[in-house]
């Protein structure tokens, strides 16, 4: 998807806190009072672009104690140049929409397996 049609993505509400499987990055084109750029974050769930969860100049990222090397990777689409951040391990809660956003990577839900029982048959 191209950014321009990011842009015209709907805007959740400022004050809700959702959890995505990825996010992305774009700029949205406007400066801050900070001086620095507005960023989109954009929420997408089973690589569906969802939303633009969020509006900031900032991102504050709060990790969990016991991170593993490799847990939070990014990548970068190619042509539009959109920075993507993903995970196996963790999900992303975007925080309200502010100038400084919390984004928190909290645990994906463990997928369930057929008990002993129904795998033996």
């Amino acid at each position: 998807m191209k950014v321009s049609e990011l842009k015209k993505l709907s805007h959740r509400n400022w004050n809700e806190i959702k959890v995505y499987d990825s996010i992305c990055v774009i700029n949205s084109g406007y400066k801050h009072d900070s001086g620095y750029a507005v960023m989109y974050i954009i929420g997408m769930i089973s690589g569906t672009f969802i939303e633009i969860a969020a509006s900031c100049d900032d991102i504050r990222w709060s990790f969990p104690n016991h991170m593993r090397k490799g847990d939070l990777q990014n990548d970068m689409f190619y042509q539009s140049g959109v920075l993507h951040y993903h995970s196996n391990r963790y999900n992303f809660e975007v925080g309200h929409s502010s100038s400084t956003v919390d984004v928190k990577l909290i645990h994906k839900p463990c997928k369930s397996y057929p008990s002993n029982k129904a795998r033996s048959r």
